[in-house]
């Protein structure tokens, strides 16, 4: 039974042994009848009250008998304290059972849980129970409140929100996954809190890449991280991130791994089991790669307006070529699995705003790809099983789809605005893409250079680290946009031709030539001439030197050519804790082995 029930039915024998001590041997004054019909009462409500917890009584039979005795009989100053007697030691006796309530969110979601509620629904000192909280979603007709019973038709026991009152449950341990504050009063973490006595917060987006500091206030700075008793971390190093950005006590950051390994480990096995037998024909054996996006691939923070009216947007671009390529290729097959709320963003922005009907349109186009399909299963399992390699595009699959020991390839293209996950190119095959706009050349993510533009144009700076991702064909071919002559960056003529499409190809074939190219042409292109001649947002430029290179890396891996498979994997097995490891097992041994310290303290 609950602890706190149990402390509750001993605390009511207390009180009814005392009130039997004061009865006096045959007095009939009022005072004394109102105490036998008080004490009377007490035994009624003591039976109704085991009766409720008839599931949580192992020796429920026994209790029942002595509360009807005590109910059907006289007050016997001999039997009835006896009978009392019995009681206390049944329920000094009974196993405590702890409740532990889990609130994931969304379906996408519950497998950074499911294995440890698992874990506790086969301890018996644990009543394992499931709560799933809405969560809102902002559109133009305001917020809306999401919220999605996937557990029904499961045996897992489980209570609608609306149905449930923290307050009166008052669980021993609750596990949350959802960090943000998106969600009604009800469920955040400072109400939460008050009303358990451990809380234990495990990421939704399982495993991250290096410590993503870059992003603190999202990932250490929420209300559950400041408030959370226990905090379920990947690695030491980013244990060690969290105490640096949100320090707590000893011991509060737990390097045990993921359980959404665990999950996904248990359903590839199904799924290689039981193939879905008409992607297989569909399929038809070719090498196939499985594309995930973010919903905010097509956020309009990205776009950029375009002197025609029209909106560019780099994201979208990436994924515009990523389609053609495999609309040009036969001999390869692609899964795109949007992220689950792009249906939701879509069809609530779609009206208003260009990349959001871009988005939409994009869908249905790679719906109708002969060698492709839309991945709208309730889980990635099936596509990751029947996929060749992984093409990331801003989802956090990127970070779990290393279990399966294939290959991921991921483009930096998030410059202004980085979204969720960053890559560590010791993982993956990680792509340094360029992104040019309105003068500043910017390589993303880590190694960068830019070109200032103002009374006089300067070269502020060339950080050549950012051509170490690139191979050499784009490394010579870049020499041809930048030549330092003092400190003006010049576009040569033949370049200009090239970049707008003129010619099909430089003439040079490397940067050595450039050197007497420019030695033997007077004429040269200031970098602000360009701008106002040439609009720098212009598909060419940008397919050729920000995809081509990335697209390069599918056909490898489409011809079996993966030499950075095992280093990768390597790398991957480093960066996050018991990989091989059952980590729903280890989370549940650890956090038992917490509260009931914490208990025996108390």
């Amino acid at each position: 039974m609950r602890q706190r029930d149990k402390k509750y039915f001993l605390e009511i024998l207390d009180a009814l042994e005392k009130k039997l001590q004061s009865l006096q041997p045959g007095s009939a004054d009022p005072e004394m009848a109102l105490l036998r019909s008080t004490i009377l009462e007490d035994f009624f409500l003591l039976r109704r009250r085991i009766d409720q917890a008839k599931n949580e009584l192992k020796e429920l039979a026994t209790f029942q008998a002595l509360a009807q005795f005590l109910c059907s009989t006289p007050l016997d100053r001999a039997k009835t304290p006896v009978a009392l007697a019995q009681l206390r030691h049944l329920f000094r006796a009974e196993p405590v059972i702890y409740k532990v309530v889990f609130m994931p969110y969304l379906a996408s979601t519950w497998d950074a849980l499911e294995s440890v509620y698992e874990a506790f629904a086969r301890d018996e000192r644990f009543m394992a129970h499931v709560v799933i909280a809405p969560t809102f979603r902002d559109t133009p007709k305001g917020r809306v409140s999401l919220y999605e019973d996937f557990l029904a038709g499961t045996d897992i026991p489980h209570t609608p929100p609306t149905k449930y009152d923290i307050e009166k449950d008052r669980p021993d341990i609750v596990f949350m996954n959802n960090p943000w504050g998106d969600v009604e009063p009800a469920y955040s973490a400072d109400h939460i809190r008050q009303y358990c006595e451990m809380l234990v917060y495990i990421p939704y987006y399982g495993v991250i890449q290096g410590t993503l500091e870059q992003n603190r206030t999202e990932i250490y700075g929420q209300a559950v991280h400041q408030l959370a008793d226990k905090i379920i971390v990947q690695s030491e190093i980013v244990a060690q991130a969290y105490d640096r950005h949100c320090p707590g006590p000893q011991g509060r950051y737990l390097a045990l791994g993921t359980p959404k390994i665990d999950a996904f480990k248990k359903k590839l096995a199904l799924a290689a089991a039981n193939p879905k037998a008409e992607w297989v024909e569909k399929i038809d054996g070719r090498p196939v790669f499985l594309l995930d996006t973010h919903y905010r691939i097509a956020d309009p923070a990205n776009d950029h307006p375009l002197p025609d009216g029209q909106v560019f947007n780099y994201a979208l671009l990436i994924l515009a070529s990523i389609l053609d390529h495999f609309a040009q290729r036969p001999d390869l097959f692609l899964i795109w699995r949007p992220h689950p709320l792009t249906k939701t963003i879509t069809d609530n922005f779609s009206e208003v705003l260009t990349s959001y009907q871009k988005m939409s349109q994009y869908l249905d186009e790679a719906g109708q790809l002969p060698n492709g399909l839309i991945d709208r299963e309730k889980d990635v399992s099936m596509a990751a099983h029947l996929s060749t390699a992984f093409i990331s595009l801003g989802g956090s699959l990127n970070c779990i789809y290393p279990v399966t020991g294939k290959s991921v390839i991921h483009p930096s293209y998030f410059v202004a605005n980085p979204i969720s996950f960053f890559p560590n190119e010791n993982i993956f095959y990680f792509v340094q893409l360029f992104k040019t706009t309105n003068g500043l050349l910017n390589c993303a993510y880590r190694q960068m250079f830019w070109i200032k533009s103002a009374e006089n144009t300067a070269l502020k700076k060339i950080e050549q680290e950012c051509f170490k991702a690139l191979d050499n064909e784009i490394i010579e071919k870049y020499h041809y946009l930048i030549e330092k002559n003092g400190s003006r960056p010049l576009f040569t003529p033949e370049f200009l031709k090239y970049i707008k499409g003129q010619t099909p190809d430089p003439v040079l074939g490397h940067a050595s030539a450039a050197d007497s190219y420019y030695n033997s042409h007077g004429k040269h292109y200031l970098l602000d001439e360009v701008l106002a001649d040439f609009n720098l947002f212009d598909l060419h430029l940008r397919k050729h030197y920000s995809v081509k290179y990335f697209l390069n890396i599918i056909d490898r891996l489409a011809q079996g050519d993966d030499s950075q498979r095992e280093s990768h994997q390597a790398a991957y097995r480093k960066a996050i804790a018991n990989t091989d490891q059952n980590c729903g097992e280890l989370v549940h041994e650890a956090i038992v082995a917490e509260f009931l310290a914490k208990q025996a303290s108390v």
